[in-house]
């Protein structure tokens, strides 16, 4: 007798339901335990056609295993990935890059793609030494690329690199990728000679050490020369929009010599243990070596510029111009030259960030202008965490400059960003400055916001034609994207596709736009604009959207929750103001009420009034968020703010002849 016969209808699909989804995961428990050796692919892994957990996986790492092993002259880095390739769009997963300032050799590179025969047996693809090549990221960086051959739905791809490295001043191993891995393992080996200062950063917390094959409770003492650290099902990371420092969120390792025990020799000899110990060695390379040492060729040539000003800022500004003039960016970010002179980099006309600012910073030292270095991890790169004396932190040099009544930070590198302001990049909360081999932890403000600002003055007559005039000022943020988009564009057409997207019935002509405004990094924008038919006719009625251009009537946070905190380059600033003359025997009924929405700290607020008196209409809508960085728990709040600012822009006005 069967037990199911009297159940109802819906426990007997619930029940159906349940043990389907129990076979999709015995399925996939059906994979073998990882980690696995190299080229042990079983027939599981390769049948295996979803990753039942995340619906969205293109691709899955079925293992990810990283070894950094050093002896007393040199070390050795390997990596070994097999990867379940799920569809066309995972086939990125398949293509690996290897920087080469992470080894001193080229990588030795073995992989194999492995796909299932129509009969059901293993097809073997070897990668070939004709598909592992060379390639330049920027000028002078360089790294070995390959893409997998055979690459399909369904196939697996295992590859091992191995490198001999340096000593490892300072390396990282991502536990997470962009799409979901199974199990990834890291391991260090080193001397008990040799000590690593270690970092922790992302926001999972299953990370866990194991001897052997064996887990290590959380706290047991584990001797030093051979860790080894494991994270399994991590999901994911693919919430990208709105994060600008990725790897602060994305779970990572770095790990750093701090110290060697010269047993021969006697003593110890300590890396980077604390900042002090940075600042005494990066302070002789800086101020007792060729970065700050003038290139009197490029001080003649400043001399001449700024012989008739008084004015320190001013002549800041001139020396600032002068070398953005002279110095291309090749595209690299660097905390110190590899040139050996800024004379070497004045002649090439080419150089990286670090080049470039040192070149400013020893020109405005050497006019009797007060400047320093200032190291920061650009956005997206590193944030620095002073807690953790780890100069892989660093990427970029600013320069501080104190004119005596401003204090200024300047980054030459990028010829668009007009001075004195810094590029999207070098935005970032601190850094540590250098005075000689003294240091101090130093916050870089925020010094412009990212605004868009609209007025528009027009009437509207008894057909329902609209018929005015417009002014539009980007700053900040906003103005920088734009002039980009300017060198490329017809200003006509830019104009009609950045104001009226999405908007019918109007028209813009006579456009004219000032992009030049760089003292206050402004594009400002005028012309008319009609619409025929703008507003809709029903009867003696009419209604229209009084934002009548760069409407945004989608909200910017539409995922009802968020994993991670939002962060944006500059605070930012919304506004649109409309001033609408209405025809004659008209008015405007039913009008919405003004509004205002605040949040609880005061960090953003969105508000809006509406005016309606002697046949005019005033509405205007303001959106205001004043910090960079909201936290998690701060989503809801500025979900609803924007949720709301989406609402106003898509309100209709009724406009009625009057009775």
């Amino acid at each position: 007798m069967c037990l199911l016969t009297n159940w109802p209808r819906y426990l007997l699909l619930a029940a159906v339901l349940f043990c389907a989804k129990c076979l999709g995961l015995h399925a996939q428990n059906a994979l073998p335990t990882y980690p696995q050796k190299f080229g042990k692919i079983t027939l599981e892994e390769l049948k295996m056609q979803k990753y039942v957990p995340d619906s969205n996986a293109h691709a899955v790492y079925l293992q990810d295993i990283g070894r950094f092993e050093l002896s007393f002259d040199r070390g050795s880095f390997t990596i070994m990935r097999r990867i379940k390739i799920l569809d066309e769009a995972g086939y990125d997963a398949g293509s690996f890059f290897f920087p080469s300032y992470l080894g001193v050799d080229a990588p030795r590179v073995q992989g194999v793609t492995y796909t299932l025969s129509q009969d059901g047996t293993i097809v073997q693809t070897p990668l070939e030494k004709k598909d592992v090549f060379k390639e330049n990221i920027v000028k002078g960086v360089r790294g070995t690329r390959f893409t997998m051959p055979n690459l399909k739905p369904g196939c697996i791809v295992e590859y091992k690199v191995e490198v001999y490295a340096t000593l490892a001043s300072g390396y990282s191993w991502d536990f997470q990728k962009e799409e979901p891995v199974l199990y990834s393992e890291f391991s260090l080996v080193h001397p008990s000679e040799v000590t690593y200062h270690k970092r922790y950063r992302g926001y999972m917390q299953n990370l866990y050490r194991k001897v052997g094959n064996k887990k290590v409770a959380a706290g047991q003492y584990i001797q030093p020369g051979n860790e080894t650290w494991v994270m399994e099902d991590i999901p994911a990371f693919r919430e990208k929009e709105f994060v600008i420092d990725e790897g602060d969120y994305k779970t990572s390792m770095e790990f750093q010599v701090e110290n060697i025990v010269a047993v021969g020799a006697g003593g110890t000899y300590t890396y980077f243990l604390d900042w002090k110990k940075f600042a005494g060695e990066i302070g002789k390379i800086v101020y007792q070596g060729n970065p700050i040492r003038v290139c009197n060729e490029a001080k003649r040539s400043v001399d001449s510029l700024i012989s008739t000003q008084s004015d320190t800022k001013a002549k800041v500004r001139t020396i600032y111009d002068y070398v953005k003039k002279s110095i291309n960016w090749n595209g690299s970010y660097s905390e110190l030259p590899r040139k050996e002179s800024n004379c070497a980099t004045l002649k090439a006309k080419e150089g990286n960030s670090a080049e470039i600012n040192f070149m400013l910073l020893s020109l405005c030292r050497a006019v009797g202008i007060q400047a320093y270095p200032v190291f920061i991890g650009t956005r997206g790169y590193s944030r620095f965490y002073p807690a953790f004396p780890i100069s892989t932190q660093f990427n970029n040099v600013l320069v501080m400059v104190e004119t005596g009544k401003d204090t200024l930070f300047l980054d030459a590198s990028q010829k668009e960003v007009p001075f004195p302001f810094l590029p999207e990049e070098s935005l970032v909360e601190r850094g540590l400055l250098l005075d000689d081999d003294r240091f101090r932890y130093i916050g870089i403000p925020r010094n412009q916001t990212s605004s868009e600002r609209v007025q528009v003055s027009a009437k509207l007559d008894i057909e329902g034609k609209v018929d005015g005039t417009f002014s539009v000022s980007f700053e900040g943020e906003q103005a920088n994207d734009h002039r980009d988009q300017l060198l490329e564009k017809n200003e006509q057409d830019w104009a009609k596709k950045t104001l009226l997207e999405d908007i019918n019935n109007l028209a813009i002509e006579n456009v004219t736009v000032n992009k030049a405004d760089t003292l206050y990094n402004r594009v400002r924008v005028k012309g008319k604009l009609t619409g025929e038919e703008y507003a809709t006719a029903a009867g003696n009625e009419f209604f229209l959207n009084p934002v009548m251009l760069l409407r945004y009537d989608e909200a910017a946070f539409s995922e009802p929750t968020r994993k991670y905190p939002v962060e944006l380059y500059m605070p930012k600033e919304y506004s649109y103001s409309l001033t609408l003359a209405l025809p004659e025997g008209y008015e405007a009924v039913n009008l919405p009420k003004s509004q205002r929405l605040r949040l609880e700290d005061g960090s953003g607020e969105i508000a809006r009034v509406v005016r309606y008196e002697g046949g005019t209409l005033g509405y205007s809508i303001k959106l205001i968020l004043r910090k960079t960085l909201y936290l998690v728990e701060e989503y809801d709040a500025l979900r609803k703010l924007h949720q709301l600012s989406a609402d106003m822009n898509k309100e209709q006005i009724q406009i009625r002849k009057k009775l």
